[in-house]
């Protein structure tokens, strides 16, 4: 939602307004408007409340706006001020729609504020707006500022890369996938910090989370089962499913190193190695060259050539495409089963790039067990968050970085949650990058 400049909503009110524009003038691509604003008839003093006023003089202020779009527009507005016969107490004339003691109006800062909401550079909204990038940087860091927001029913974490000149090479992010929000950014993912942080909470709240998803980190497990006692944790699939297309990948790398460059095994297993890692009825296409016979063949074909150059890729492909077939399919209910029969696969396979999946999987496998749980079609995972990282990469980039920590959460939290309620922030809150003193 964008706001009509202070100029064009004066001109648009009624012949009652208190507003009356005495000039326009045109130059040098810049409009200037000069306003007069008309004295009530009865004016309260701020300080004691007294109607007991008169008046005591005129001022006038220049008012930055944007009457059109492209130019550069200023109000210069006169206005009254006035004193009060019972305290003595001087105050100046106002109105909702204008503040006499700022440089620029109220509705320019809500469309700069609205500007902020979008995936573009503080330069670009400073151009657009006609205003210096120290005035929008000024304006975002004296509204916004989000406080966390408390959890939900399900909880994700995950970190993502921090700012050059922050405490933590990473930032740990808390997202709830059902309300679309993020709950809070923290400077570092330390696990002291995120056990302090997570003591701060009333455990009333805490007990609400049902579900906790993250990715296989020990420190992630250690601090659901202190903080969030009535939560059942989730990794997330893409992480543990990861390690099985690694070790095939693994294992393709040493067969393919057994043969020279020009060899036709080399070429189908290099070339290949996309469709070969993948689950099966998800490749896309139907037909591919095949240098085994020379000519384009089926997908299957070319499949059965490329692990036919060797027993331990019978063995691999095998493993991996039933590993990805079972946990698209696989019911919570039977998942211990299959797990256990996974382990021992592991456990016996050729490979030794297979054999060492064997003890994480058995390390994890109440978490991965619970990755199966499924709400009606769909199951839980970390893909709301990992969405959210790719876009505050966007944001790093698109502003060549951030100088604190506390202006960059605030940025993410705005574009990400939006629904922020505009307030007067005090700026000295904001962890600011030291300067070198030359």
């Amino acid at each position: 939602m964008y706001y009509k400049s202070i100029i064009q909503q004066i001109k648009e009110e009624d012949s009652e307004s208190r507003v009356i524009i005495t000039e326009e003038a045109f130059k040098d691509m810049v409009v200037y408007v000069n306003a007069y604003l008309k004295p009530n008839d009865i004016n309260i003093c701020p300080q004691c409340s007294s109607n007991k006023t008169i008046l005591f003089g005129k001022k006038s202020r220049t008012i930055k706006d944007e009457y059109l779009t492209n130019h550069t527009s200023y109000l210069i507005l006169t206005y009254h001020r006035f004193k009060c016969s019972d305290c003595g107490k001087l105050f100046n004339d106002s109105l909702p729609l204008l503040n006499t003691k700022q440089s620029i109006s109220m509705s320019l800062k809500l469309n700069i504020l609205e500007d902020l909401r979008q995936d573009t550079s503080f330069t670009s909204i400073a151009n657009r707006r006609n205003v210096s990038i120290q005035t929008v940087i000024d304006i975002f860091e004296s509204y916004i500022d989000y406080d966390r927001v408390p959890f939900g029913y399900v909880l994700c974490m995950d970190e993502f890369k921090n700012l050059k000149h922050s405490n933590g090479k990473y930032a740990f992010v808390m997202y709830d996938p059902n309300t679309h929000k993020i709950n809070d950014i923290l400077e570092d993912r330390l696990q002291y910090n995120i056990d302090t942080y997570l003591y701060s909470i009333d455990w009333h709240e805490k007990d609400k989370v049902k579900y906790v998803i993250t990715d296989m980190n020990d420190g992630y497990r250690t601090l659901i089962h202190k903080h969030f006692i009535n939560a059942t944790h989730i990794v997330d699939t893409f992480h543990y499913v990861r390690y099985v297309e690694e070790a095939f990948n693994d294992v393709r790398i040493r067969i393919q190193g057994l043969y020279k460059p020009t060899d036709k095994e080399y070429k189908i297993l290099k070339k290949n190695w996309r469709i070969l890692s993948v689950y099966s009825f998800e490749i896309e296409g139907n037909s591919r060259y095949n240098p085994m016979r020379k000519k384009e063949t089926s997908i299957e074909t070319l499949i059965d050539d490329a692990i036919n150059i060797h027993e331990d890729l019978i063995d691999a492909y095998k493993l991996t495409q039933g590993f990805l077939k079972s946990i698209r399919e696989v019911k919570f209910e039977e998942a211990e089963i299959w797990m256990n029969s996974w382990i021992k696969d592991l456990k016996n396979s050729p490979n030794q790039e297979f054999n060492k999946l064997a003890s994480m999987y058995l390390n994890w496998k109440k978490e991965i067990i619970n990755s199966l749980i499924r709400f009606g079609d769909k199951k839980l995972h970390n893909g709301y968050i990992e969405g959210i990282n790719n876009k505050i990469k966007v944001i790093k980039r698109i502003s060549y970085g951030y100088t604190n920590f506390t202006h960059f959460r605030n940025r993410i939290m705005y574009i990400v949650n939006g629904d922020v309620i505009i307030k007067n922030v005090n700026r000295d809150k904001i962890k600011r990058k030291k300067r070198n003193n030359k």
